[in-house]
Order: structure tokens, then C-alpha cells, then sequence
């Protein structure tokens, strides 16, 4: 799982599964991995299997805290922020979640919201808390690329690959 997880905070997805296939592997029963499953697949936007794959996790005796979170940045990504949402966002990095989960997810969930303004909010403290952090640089092309700056999202998204050639995500969006 460690190695899946660094995969995952480097944005190789599809590595990061093989890596959880091989904790399987070695210990099917084991919540944790299922649960870092369903992260993944929310990254991907894979809502059938992230839910399948959360149930999965719920049964295996994955930490209810982390499953609750997990259904939180799912719900916030999508759009379904809950009331005072920049209070939770500290609330739920306080709680254990990861930063960089946070704070895509609300960016995005403000984005399909057509909530522009909320969402650079986010970015701006995020690029101030995080300076060249690659990953806020995946997120800061896809708010371009809301905003209609296919040129500026490119040259992001450019940048992403060329530090780190498997981020998936950003492969995906260019």
C-alpha cells in the first residue's frame, strides 16, 4: 500500500492499482486497500466502480473516519458541498484527509457548481500554501481550461508531464 500510495500522490493511477492488486494479493481482507482503491477511482471519475469499491471497503473494516471522508470529497467533487463549505475544508485536513484531495475537490466541486470565484479562492491559498507543488499545477489547468484558456491549461498541463512524465490526470486533460 505504500508504494500504491505513492504512486497515487504522484498521479499514476493505473500503477497505484497494480500496486493495490499486489497488497491483495497478500492480504485480500484488508479494508485499507479497498478503500485506497476507491480513491483512486474517484480520480479517474469512475463512479460505478469507486461505489462498488467503497462498500467493499466498508465491509473489510476500513476505518468508518476514513470512509466517511472519502464519501465527503466524492459528494464535494461533484458538486454537493456542504453548507460553509471553506470551514470544512480545514475541517476535514484537520481530520486526516489528504490536503491535496481537499482542495481538488472543492476546487472542482465549485467549478461544476459555476462557482469560478469560490473556486480560485481555493487555488490561491492553496498555490500560496503549496508553491510549486505539481499537482496544484494539474489543478490550476483544468481551472483554466473552465475559464476557456486552452493555451494557459496546455502550457500547465505541459509542465506536469515534464516533471512528472506519469501523472495520468494530466495526461488525460492534454
Amino acid at each position: 500500500r505504500r508504494m500504491a500510495a505513492r504512486q497515487l500522490n504522484s498521479g499514476a493511477i493505473s500503477a497505484a492499482l497494480l500496486w493495490l492488486q499486489r497488497a491483495d494479493w497478500l492480504d485480500s481482507r484488508d479494508g485499507r486497500t479497498e478503500l485506497m482503491r476507491a480513491t483512486c477511482y474517484r480520480r479517474l471519475e469512475r463512479a460505478d466502480r469507486w461505489g462498488k469499491t467503497l462498500r467493499s471497503a466498508e465491509r473489510k473494516g476500513a476505518p468508518a473516519e476514513q470512509v466517511q471522508q472519502e464519501f465527503m470529497l466524492a459528494a464535494i467533487q461533484v458538486g454537493q458541498l456542504p453548507q460553509g463549505g471553506e470551514s470544512q475544508l480545514n475541517t476535514m485536513i484537520e481530520g486526516g484527509a489528504p490536503p491535496n484531495d481537499v482542495a481538488t475537490a472543492f476546487i472542482e466541486g465549485y467549478l461544476s457548481r459555476k462557482e469560478p470565484q469560490k473556486a480560485k479562492m481555493i487555488l490561491d491559498a492553496w498555490v500560496a500554501d503549496r508553491p510549486g507543488e505539481v499537482h496544484v499545477n494539474y489543478v490550476r489547468a483544468l481551472y483554466l481550461k473552465w475559464w476557456g484558456d486552452l493555451a494557459g491549461a496546455e502550457r500547465e498541463l505541459e509542465h506536469v508531464l515534464a516533471v512528472q512524465p506519469g501523472h495520468e490526470l494530466a495526461r488525460t486533460a492534454l
